[in-house]
């Protein structure tokens, strides 16, 4: 007759003396203050209380744990027996047994103890230093059980952490660590190979050099970066990478980290030709002959708005449009209208005269009249 088996709340050993495991007599369990259910006392195994199913004593059910899902083994009336199936089980896995252990995988597991009390007392120490627990990049201990612990490798793709996995040596988390980057493109960073060392020297000088480059420039006042959109950035104690971003729909867009200025200023100037505009850090003969004609009518507007400002005017003789400061060539005319009680923004433009006929552009749609150029239609 199969016997209907309820689970109860289990506390594990990972071994116990002959007394404990003579505490079962005929079939009963032992009982401390009326519980309803007492705790086997093997790894695996657990007391079921079967009163309430008709029976007058309870019985010893073994379980594993098999892909992350519970595997029943049985219902047994020895303690013994559940115990030694939790083993067989296991076996059947290709692990050792923990409930009958044979001498061999005894003195197995006094090394694997062994092993994780010496990772405790190894990270402990790194702490107790203000290290990080591992000496290796993408790995960190974690506790195990009450003997120590092991040592995870983790690494970090597209912005989430990856689980790697558990290790008993430390070495092996951080060699799991540098094949996960070679299976995703990077160099080994923990136990790199001859080429790749002479590649992280030469990556680490370039960093230093960048870090140069930029401190030179803030003492002397001016942009950490001598070009348009890119900007300095520290990484790590050896130095920082240059950053470039671009301004769209009114929000920044982050384009990337790179090792060399100039391709930062490159992935710039790509990313102003996809919006349709022309390069400003590394220009084509057309666009620097464009770019001298827009320097000249920015100083010319800086002129003309000087000079009506001296004589107490307004910087524009036309409504709805002021002159704003561009760059150190020069500005441009900005064209705002009120809307409800709001000024409403129409953009910056090369010549006074484009931001005058968008003002009245702007009071057309609104049903009004154009008052900068009445007669045009």
């Amino acid at each position: 007759m199969a016997c209907a088996c309820v689970a109860w709340p289990v506390v594990r050993a990972w071994e116990v003396g002959k007394a404990r495991r003579a505490a079962v007599v005929c079939g009963g369990a032992r009982r401390t203050g009326g519980e309803r259910s007492t705790s086997a006392s093997y790894v695996g195994v657990y007391y079921v209380n079967l009163k309430d199913k008709g029976v007058s004593h309870g019985k010893w059910q073994a379980r594993i744990h098999v892909d992350g899902r519970t595997k029943y083994l049985g219902c047994f009336t020895l303690e013994d027996d559940a115990a030694e199936a939790y083993d067989d089980a296991r076996v059947a896995q290709g692990k050792s047994r923990v409930n009958f252990p044979s001498a061999q995988e005894k003195a197995q597991q006094d090394a694997v103890d062994a092993q994780l009390r010496a990772n405790t007392k190894a990270a402990r120490e790194r702490q107790e230093c203000g290290e990080p627990t591992s000496s290796f990049v993408g790995v960190d201990y974690v506790k195990y059980n009450d003997k120590g612990g092991k040592w995870r490798a983790l690494i970090m793709v597209h912005g989430k952490l990856k689980h790697l996995g558990h290790f008993m040596l430390e070495d092996d988390a951080a060699k799991a660590y540098d094949d996960a980057r070679v299976a995703h493109g990077r160099s080994r960073v923990n136990f790199p190979s001859a080429q790749e060392k002479a590649e992280q020297v030469g990556v680490e000088a370039q960093l230093c050099a960048n870090e140069k480059a930029a401190r030179e420039r803030r003492e002397r006042g001016e942009p950490m970066s001598s070009f348009v959109g890119v900007e300095y950035v520290k990484l790590k104690d050896k130095g920082g990478k240059w950053v470039a971003k671009i301004h769209v729909d009114g929000k920044h867009k982050h384009l990337g980290h790179f090792m060399l200025e100039d391709d930062a200023a490159k992935a710039y100037d790509d990313a102003r030709v996809a919006q349709g505009k022309s390069r400003v850090n590394f220009p084509s003969a057309q666009e620097k002959a464009e770019q001298v004609g827009v320097d000249a009518q920015l100083c010319a507007n800086e002129k003309a708005a000087r000079e009506r400002r001296e004589r107490g005017e307004p910087t524009s003789s036309f409504v709805g449009v002021d002159y704003v400061k561009y760059n150190d060539k020069g500005g441009k005319w900005r064209a705002q209208i009120r809307v409800d009680g709001k000024y409403k923004y129409l953009g910056c433009f090369i010549l006074e005269h484009d931001a005058a006929k968008a003002h009245d552009d702007a009071r057309v749609a609104h049903g009004k009249s154009r008052v900068n150029f009445p007669g045009n239609k």
